[in-house]
């Protein structure tokens, strides 16, 4: 019964490379459709655009003034 087995094995090849592979690509996805008008209808953290932009400038300058202060306390910033 083994032997069967064996001679089985050792008849038939371990890859088919004669056989070319024909993958067939699925079918395409429908995107779906995204609102945009919803996430705009609300203020987004109960601000205004205005108010929003006036916040992101002011922490742009005070990241900018420390980062500046830091590079003149370790010296690797000179005025002139």
């Amino acid at each position: 019964m083994w032997d069967q087995f064996r001679g089985k094995e050792d008849e038939a090849p371990f890859f088919k490379d004669n056989e070319p592979e024909i993958v067939e690509a699925p079918p395409p996805k429908k995107a779906p459709s995204i609102n945009l008008g919803k996430y705009f209808e609300e203020p987004f953290l109960g601000m205004t655009p205005p108010q929003r932009f006036l916040i992101s400038m002011m922490l742009l300058i005070t990241v900018c003034l420390l980062g500046g202060m830091f590079l003149i306390i370790i010296g690797n910033f000179a005025f002139f």
